[in-house]
């Protein structure tokens, strides 16, 4: 588990593991903070995108159920589990997948995860200072 003192960095280094293409590293750390803090959706969102970089869908949509449970109005949430669910091979995430496109026509990533495949490598979405995200 993760001292609350040492959270900064161990998110620091969760996210040089993402650039350094170790996702799988940076999930393991990922996992140790949410078990610290497992109301944090935000960090469930970080370990989920590492999980799919890691291509362990699986565990990313039974990251991003847990956040849905959280706030199941995100919006972020839905969409990021609807492409989780796809590239698990779950047949709802087609059909989550073409809803949300209606309220995100615009999102390109969406669009790319609603057909059958095959689905283009993902890059990693980094949280910025402000908490907003690094594409």
């Amino acid at each position: 588990q993760v001292r609350p003192q040492l959270a900064g960095l161990e998110l620091a280094l969760a996210c040089a593991d993402m650039e350094m293409l170790e996702p799988a590293r940076a999930a393991e750390r990922l996992g140790a903070m949410i078990a610290a803090a497992p109301a944090d959706i935000e960090l469930r969102r970080l370990r989920a995108r590492a999980l799919l970089l890691a291509e362990n869908a699986l565990e990313a949509v039974r990251q991003l159920e847990a956040a849905a449970a959280l706030d199941a109005a995100r919006l972020d949430v839905r969409r990021e589990l609807a492409i989780a669910r796809v590239r698990a091979g779950d047949p709802r995430g087609t059909d989550e997948v073409r809803a949300l496109q209606v309220a995100l026509p615009d999102d390109k990533e969406l669009a790319l995860h609603a057909g059958s495949g095959p689905y283009p490598a993902l890059a990693p979405r980094l949280p910025e200072p402000g908490g907003t995200e690094r594409h």
